[in-house]
């Protein structure tokens, strides 16, 4: 019995830990290498927020675990990833457009360069449309230049 018991507060001791370690994205990798997108994303909880605030910073090794991070998530999530996307944009914006894609889904151009920001979060749209296309068009590397030419085309029209 205290046996049992004794492994039980190890096992939540160990849950804890791992709860409150800081979030890298290189761990985050390697998590989703061992469980699957799925289960890491449901995982997180609350601390996925943490993820998109990272992502939105520009990080290029936030942005480049993107794709793997949204095939563990629903809806709300997809949501986010898209909204975090568009926030990085400006900052990073060959990282961005090497991420995104044509095929509407949810890392799409057509998502993440719309100015999908939910209602006033970005207050000044046509500063923040303005320092977007500025960055988009100092990306020279050839592999981007579909990328780049269809997110300029959608959020030249997005208002």
């Amino acid at each position: 019995m205290k046996a049992g018991l004794l492994i039980a507060v190890l096992w939540a001791m160990a849950g804890m830990v791992q709860a409150q370690q800081p979030l890298s994205a290189a761990g985050l990798a390697k998590e989703i290498d061992a469980k699957g997108a799925k289960a890491v994303v449901e995982g997180l909880g609350d601390r996925f927020d943490g993820v998109l605030d990272r992502i939105d910073t520009g990080d290029a090794d936030w942005i480049a675990l993107v794709p793997r991070l949204a095939q563990g998530t629903d809806a709300g999530n997809s949501e986010g990833l898209s909204i975090a996307l568009a926030y990085a944009l400006p900052k990073n914006p060959a990282a961005v457009l090497a991420v995104v894609t044509e095929d509407g889904g949810i890392l799409s151009v057509s998502r993440v360069c719309s100015i999908p920001f939910i209602e006033d979060s970005v207050k000044d749209r046509p500063g923040y449309k303005r320092q977007a296309l500025r960055a988009m068009e100092a990306v020279r590397v050839a592999a981007l230049q579909r990328a780049k030419e269809s997110c300029f085309a959608v959020l030249s029209r997005s208002r």
